[in-house]
C-alpha cells in the first residue's frame, strides 16, 4: 500500500508538469536547429551542420531528402528559390534578423509580398522559431503546422511538434489523446525523414552523423513522452534509453523523465541513479500555485527512496 500511494505521489508530481508551462521541454534539443543562419559564402560555412532556416544561398537539393531509389531514378526535386532580387533581399532579412517581434513582422511582410514564394515554408519555420522565443507555445505550433502544409517533411517542424504538442494539453482535456496520438505520429514522421536524409557533400561524417543522433534523440525523446502520457512505461523506458544514448550530454528534463519511468516500473535503483544524474544536469525546478520554488528532482527522489525502502547492507560472513 506504501509503494502504491508513492507512486500515485509520483504520478501527480509528473502531471503538474502540464500546468506549469514547461515549454523548456524538447526546446533544449531542438535549438541546434533553430537558430537561422546568416547567408555565407562557401567559404565561410560554418563548421557544423544546421537542419535550421537556410540563407538563400544554402538551399542545395540534397538538403530535401529524397524519395527511397526506385528502380529508374526520378530527377531530382528542384531546390526552393526566390523569383527576384527584391524576393531574395526580404528573404534574408528575416533570415538574419534574431529579435523575435521584429523577425515575426518581417515574415508577415514577406509573406504579404510574396503569397506564394517557394520559400514560405522557411518564413513560416522562421516565425514558429520567433514565437518559441516569446514563449508563445499556441502561435509557435500553429506556425510549425503550417510550415508542414508546405512541406510535410519539414524536420525541425516535426520536431516541434512532437516535443511541443503534449505541453499543450492537459489530461482532463478532451483533446488529450488526439494530440498524444499526433506528437507520436509527427515523432515517428521524423525519424522517417532522417532515414532517407543523404549527408550532403560540403558536410563532413562525423559533422552529418553528431547532426543526426541528435534530430532522433529528439524525436525518440517525443516518443517517450507520448508513451509515459498513456502509462505505456515499457515503452517509454525504451525510447528514453535509446535517445539518451545518442547524446553526449542529456538535459535534466529528459533524465528526470526516466526516472520516474524507472520508479513507475519499480526499478528504484535505476530511478534514483537517473534523477541523481538529473540533479547534476542542473536538475528541473518549479513553482507552486502560490509561487514558492519546488526541485521537481528532489522531490522524486524522496518519494522513490521513500517507495524503495531501507537498503540492506550486506552481513559480513562468520569467521
Amino acid at each position: 500500500m506504501r509503494a502504491a500511494r508513492v507512486a500515485a505521489d509520483i504520478m501527480n508530481t509528473f502531471r503538474s508538469l502540464y500546468s506549469v508551462g514547461l515549454i523548456v521541454a524538447g526546446i533544449a534539443t531542438l535549438s541546434m536547429f533553430a537558430s537561422a543562419q546568416a547567408p555565407q559564402t562557401p567559404s565561410q560555412q560554418a563548421p557544423r551542420y544546421s537542419l535550421g532556416i537556410p540563407s538563400i544561398d544554402e538551399i542545395p537539393p540534397e538538403a530535401i531528402p529524397p524519395a527511397p531509389a526506385p528502380v529508374r531514378r526520378a530527377p531530382p526535386v528542384p531546390a526552393p528559390q526566390a523569383k527576384s532580387p527584391e524576393e531574395t533581399a526580404a528573404y534574408e532579412k528575416f533570415v538574419k534578423e534574431q529579435r523575435a517581434d521584429e523577425r515575426i513582422r518581417l515574415v508577415e511582410d514577406f509573406l504579404l509580398q510574396y503569397p506564394d514564394s517557394e520559400l514560405k515554408q522557411f518564413a513560416y519555420q522562421a516565425a514558429s522559431e520567433a514565437y518559441r522565443r516569446k514563449n508563445d507555445l499556441g502561435r509557435m505550433l500553429t506556425y510549425a503546422e503550417l510550415t508542414l502544409a508546405e512541406n510535410p517533411e519539414n524536420l525541425q517542424a516535426l520536431l516541434t511538434l512532437a516535443k511541443s504538442l503534449p505541453e499543450s494539453v492537459s489530461r482532463d482535456d478532451p483533446d488529450f489523446h488526439d494530440r498524444v496520438e499526433e506528437a507520436e505520429q509527427h515523432a515517428r514522421k521524423g525519424i522517417e525523414v532522417l532515414t532517407k536524409a543523404v549527408r550532403p557533400a560540403r558536410v563532413t561524417a562525423p559533422q552529418w552523423q553528431q547532426t543526426r543522433n541528435e534530430a532522433e534523440s529528439s524525436a525518440r525523446l517525443a516518443l517517450g513522452l507520448t508513451a509515459m502520457m498513456r502509462e505505456d512505461y515499457a515503452a517509454a523506458e525504451t525510447e528514453y534509453a535509446a535517445a539518451l544514448k545518442l547524446i553526449e550530454k542529456p538535459d535534466a528534463l529528459p533524465l528526470y523523465r526516466l526516472g520516474l519511468t524507472y520508479s513507475f516500473l519499480k526499478k528504484y535503483d535505476e530511478s534514483i541513479d537517473a534523477l541523481q544524474r538529473a540533479a547534476a544536469a542542473g536538475g528541473v525546478k518549479s513553482r507552486t500555485a502560490g509561487g514558492a520554488p519546488r526541485d521537481l528532482v528532489a522531490e522524486a527522489v524522496a518519494m522513490v527512496e521513500k517507495a524503495r525502502g531501507p537498503v540492506s547492507t550486506p552481513t559480513a560472513p562468520a569467521p
